[in-house]
């Protein structure tokens, strides 16, 4: 039995190993293909439960002179809100920065701003994803299981953010055993009649 177990934990150390191996290699190549692209920000959501887990959205920002929705919550001063406050001025903020990110994001109103380059953006959007998948799956945080749990990962043109928030239940089980006193006993009392 420990022979299966060492065996089992060796096969898993080398597919993390490859994982790793594979991200490493196809890092440099993403961010060549974003700079091509003059992708100067990506966010990708992720959520996770019950032993599977998948891209929710991803979204980028492939026009140089287009502003990103982190800039336009900046500008408008929803970032300095933590993101439990729920006050009206926060509230007011965030809906005030979502409105003029979806105007960015299409000013006209009539689905996207690069229509006719659909393709070329699903592409990217592809390599995006998968390199998502693959770094989130050489994290080693387990946010898939049980609960599961979900979070962003988030690139500003320098470095990459990743906040995740997994959710999990422990089951833990007591057993007490409480003897009874002396005087108790479980004879009814006679009733001298």
């Amino acid at each position: 039995m420990a022979k299966e177990n060492n065996d089992w934990r060796k096969e898993w150390e080398e597919r993390v190993r490859k994982r790793k191996e594979k991200l490493e290699a196809s890092t440099p190549e993403l961010f060549k293909i974003l700079k091509d692209n003059h992708v100067k920000y990506f966010r990708v959501e992720f959520q996770g439960g019950g032993d599977d887990g998948s891209i929710e959205s991803i979204s980028f920002n492939p026009d140089p002179n287009q502003k990103c929705s982190w800039t336009i919550r900046d500008e408008v001063g929803a970032n300095k809100f933590e993101h439990n406050d729920y006050s009206d001025e926060a509230l007011k903020a965030r809906e005030k920065a979502r409105v003029l990110a979806g105007l960015e994001e299409d000013p006209t109103g009539r689905g996207h701003v690069q229509v006719m380059f659909i393709d070329k953006w699903d592409s990217l959007k592809s390599v995006i994803e998968e390199w998502s998948n693959e770094y989130l799956a050489s994290t080693d945080i387990d946010w898939v299981n049980n609960e599961g749990g979900q979070g962003h990962l988030e690139w500003d043109g320098e470095e990459i953010e990743i906040e995740i928030e997994t959710n999990f239940t422990s089951t833990e089980s007591n057993v007490f055993h409480i003897k009874a006193p002396k005087n108790c006993t479980n004879s009814k009392e006679k009733s001298n009649g």
